[in-house]
């Protein structure tokens, strides 16, 4: 039993000793030594908090069985109730505060014995007795619950685990850290902790669990009991944690170049960013075909509508910051003019940098200053790429810790500038745009915080087009 549970169970029982009467008129209370009257509508808790103002119990306990003798309103005995436990005298309390019934009188019956945490006993024969037995609780031990402060103060005692075999076996059972939960504590001086399956064991400190790092639940969901003891006082509080076993998919994905990546969407039929599961606002928008066939596994965009990528301090890019951007684009615009962003930071032209095609669909990468762009320079001079071509390709742009800007499309690089006059801006700003103004599909984006190696770039190129939905 912990500290604030004791506490309250004893302080019931003291109430109870007095007298509880569920009515609206005096009794007669003569066979009473002392008379405490509670309203039909009050609260029994009232009484206890009222009374534990002027009661610290620390560490005493009660000798089961005890009992209660009922009576009517001309103080016949009716009913006599044998209580076992705590728990038995809590629900007993409760009931009787919310009976409909009318009146009802409840008298101990003593003698009771009461047990101090130091194993010495008393026997009472009266509420008096009673009281001064309670009061006198903390001169015959020196429990100190602020020992176990920290540990009442944890928050979230759950743990929730991936079934070990997928849920195929249908044991629901999983693997539990159960030091994990108060591990915040355990620095404390002279306190030590034991898991339990049950409550009793747990009180008596035995069959400890001998794995609590490694503990494999026995249901589902379990409650475990942890003990926590003071050894220097051999003070000791109970306290709960609870297990509970999900069924977790397994995630498939092989996380191929997947140093310092900061965002990146296969676009698996939605629009989230699998670094750190956030979506991207602006849907809806269609997923359609990918390059190696997989359906609803690209993302289409017409023009008018575009996605939007907070910026947060995990995944923003300023300058100085090396970076790269790794995408596939198919177009679908016949219109040679037309400026269509692919992925940008910041709005406008006039922000952070743009990753676009323009002029004859052709790739371009500019900053915010509109005095820095690179271009796919072989764009308009290959056989197989005309402006209306609407193959799929890739398209990839670095910038080193130097300032060098480099582009590649389908493995190869097609321009470079060493030490450029690049300027991304020295705010994050708070959105990244994808396909803004774009009319075609897009897959596969990634962005890394570094300058992707020309093996990182064809290797990106050769692999296989994604279509994960977890990381």
């Amino acid at each position: 039993m912990n500290f604030l549970n004791k506490k309250i169970f004893l302080l019931s029982f003291f109430a109870l000793s007095i007298l509880v009467s569920c009515e609206d008129e005096p009794t007669d209370s003569s066979n009473f030594d002392i008379e405490t009257i509670i309203e039909a509508n009050s609260n029994l808790a009232n009484l206890i908090q009222s009374t534990s103002e002027n009661i610290d119990v620390t560490c005493v306990d009660f000798q089961y069985p005890i009992s209660f003798s009922i009576y009517n309103t001309s103080f016949q005995i009716i009913d006599t109730i044998v209580i076992e436990s705590n728990e038995v005298l809590f629900m007993f309390i409760n009931n009787l505060n919310q009976s409909t019934e009318g009146v009802i009188l409840a008298s101990i019956n003593f003698p009771v014995t009461l047990v101090y945490d130091n194993a010495e006993t008393i026997t009472v024969n009266s509420n008096q007795e009673l009281s001064n037995a309670i009061n006198d609780a903390s001169n015959n031990c020196d429990e100190n619950p602020s020992d176990f402060e920290c540990f009442a103060d944890i928050e979230n005692t759950n743990l929730v685990e991936c079934d070990s075999n997928d849920g195929s076996d249908g044991d629901n059972t999983a693997i539990f850290n159960l030091t994990q939960v108060y591990e915040s504590c355990m620095d404390l001086s002279g306190i030590a902790a034991t898991y339990h399956i049950s409550q009793a064991d747990a009180e008596t400190n035995t069959n400890a669990i001998s794995n609590p790092e490694g503990f494999s639940n026995t249901t589902d969901p379990q409650i475990i009991y942890t003990r926590i003891e003071n050894a220097d006082t051999g003070h000791y509080e109970i306290f709960e944690i609870s297990l509970a076993v999900a069924e977790c998919v397994v995630c498939e994905n092989p996380n191929f170049l997947t140093n310092d990546l900061i965002i990146y969407m296969p676009f698996s039929n939605e629009a989230i960013n699998l670094i750190d599961y956030s979506s991207a606002e602006n849907l809806p928008i269609d997923f359609i075909e990918d390059r190696n066939g997989n359906p609803t596994c690209a993302v289409a965009f017409d023009g008018t509508n575009h996605l939007t990528i907070p910026i947060n301090e995990d995944n923003q890019l300023i300058q100085g910051d090396a970076f790269s951007v790794s995408i596939w684009f198919k177009m679908q615009n016949t219109n040679a003019g037309d400026y269509e962003g692919i992925f940008q930071k910041g709005q406008t032209t006039s922000e952070g940098f743009q990753l676009v095609v323009y002029d004859l669909n052709t790739p371009l990468f500019g900053d915010s200053t509109n005095s820095f762009g690179l271009w796919d320079s072989f764009w308009n001079q290959e056989i197989d790429v005309e402006w209306e071509n609407t193959d799929w390709h890739h398209l990839v742009i670095t910038v080193d810790e130097n300032n060098t800007v480099s582009l590649y499309r389908d493995g190869v690089i097609r321009n470079f500038v060493e030490n450029s006059t690049i300027d991304i801006g020295s705010t994050p700003l708070e959105n990244y745009f994808i396909g803004l103004g774009f009319q075609g599909h897009l897959d596969d984006l990634r962005v890394y915080k570094r300058a992707l190696s020309p093996n990182d770039v064809g290797d990106l190129y050769s692999y296989n087009a994604e279509c994960f939905n977890c990381f």
